[in-house]
């Protein structure tokens, strides 16, 4: 994640520029909060200083997804105009993983910025929930309730606060990583996402990295891209920039087997271990 310096230096660099588009971003709440909550960090002690402007910023950051993504309305998500179809290129490559494979026992799925479980249930709909074991991670603690709320103790769904950079759990632990739409949230640093999933991967495990590639305006219209800070718009090559950046990342840490697809919703890049 991003450190309280990098933050400064930001906010510093966006000054002149227009600033409508952090007004509703995670990077305006992260502003926010530090200026309501941590206004006496101070130390003569440099390492003490260190440790509280480490602490402010987790602590914002948690507080900004809170506010961004925990009570997430997901009908102002694209996902909506294409419910019934938008996971089929996720859903293709794990029904060949789970045939290639001789499974004995439960496959491991880890999910990580995976909110509240929406996703899994729609692309899990049509496979036997119980051949699947759910470990799902997310920084908003208020939609981890939420997901907690929403399965039954016998769907296989355990809900878990973590940092995608850094994952609670043994390596070569997991059959299937997911990174839906997360992967280019504010402050997350790419390389060591991926390093992380390549840990926590199993050999010959599946991995799905996912970019988004449009959004819902307030009207309800499709709007193809991504923002672009620099020009105050929407840029629809910004999405497969960044998609050939997490492509060369992925091979660069070891993944194989690699594949781009381009959904209605989101680029997805697909390999192995």
């Amino acid at each position: 994640m991003k450190r309280m310096e990098d933050i400064i230096d930001e906010w510093e660099e966006i000054q002149s520029k227009p600033i409508r588009w952090f007004e509703n971003s995670i990077f305006s709440y992260v502003l926010d909060y530090l200026e309501k909550n941590e206004k006496t960090l101070s130390s003569n002690n440099k390492l003490i200083f260190c440790e509280q402007k480490t602490k402010a910023f987790f602590k914002a950051r948690d507080a900004a997804f809170d506010l961004k993504y925990g009570c997430f309305d997901y009908n102002k998500d694209l996902r909506i105009k294409y419910c019934d179809d938008w996971y089929k290129v996720i859903l293709s490559y794990i029904k060949e993983y789970m045939r290639k494979i001789e499974k004995n026992g439960t496959t491991q799925c880890i999910a990580v910025g995976a909110n509240c479980g929406t996703e899994i249930s729609e692309i899990f709909a049509s496979l036997d929930r119980q051949e699947f074991l759910f470990e799902l991670f997310d920084i908003s603690r208020k939609a981890l309730e939420r997901g907690r709320r929403k399965f039954l103790p016998d769907d296989n769904v355990f809900f878990h606060y973590g940092d995608m950079e850094d994952i609670s759990c043994e390596s070569d632990e997991y059959d299937i990583y997911l990174n839906l739409r997360a992967i280019t949230s504010w402050g997350v640093n790419i390389d060591k996402t991926l390093y992380e999933a390549r840990r926590v991967l199993k050999q010959k495990g599946l991995i799905v990295v996912s970019i988004p590639n449009g959004y819902l305006d307030e009207f309800g219209n499709t709007v193809k891209g991504m923002w672009d800070n620099s020009r105050a718009c929407f840029d629809e090559n910004i999405p497969f920039v960044i998609a050939e950046k997490v492509l060369q990342k992925m091979k660069s840490c070891g993944f194989d087997k690699l594949n781009v697809e381009e959904g209605k919703t989101e680029i997805f890049i697909i390999g192995e271990r």
